[in-house]
C-alpha cells in the first residue's frame, strides 16, 4: 500500500532529523508531541522538550529545566533539513 509507504518514509524522516539535529537518544524521540515543535518566521526550526518528573511522587529537579533546541535555516549549498521535513507533510 503505497499511502503504507508514505506515512512510514515520513516517520522515518522526521525521527532521523530530530534526531540527529537535537541529540535525542533513547526514547526521547518517542515522546516528541507536535506542540513543541515550532517553525519560526526565519525558516528555522525550534524544538521545545519540557522538563520531566524524577519520581512518582511528582518532585521535580530544579536542574533539569528541559531541552530548547534550535534549528538553523537552511543554507545554500548545504544541508537541507527545514526543507525535507516541510515537504514530508501529509
Amino acid at each position: 500500500d503505497s499511502s503504507l509507504r508514505t506515512k512510514q518514509s515520513l516517520t522515518y524522516c522526521v525521527w532521523f532529523w530530530l534526531t540527529l539535529l537535537c541529540n535525542l537518544r533513547g526514547g526521547d524521540p518517542k515522546r516528541l508531541k507536535n506542540s513543541w515543535i515550532f517553525i519560526n518566521e526565519d525558516r528555522s526550526i525550534e524544538v521545545n522538550i519540557p522538563r520531566e518528573k524524577n519520581n512518582a511522587g511528582g518532585a521535580k529537579n530544579p536542574y533539569n529545566a528541559g531541552r530548547h533546541n534550535y534549528i538553523l535555516a537552511d543554507q545554500p549549498n548545504n544541508y537541507s533539513p527545514v526543507a525535507d521535513l516541510k515537504t514530508k507533510r501529509l
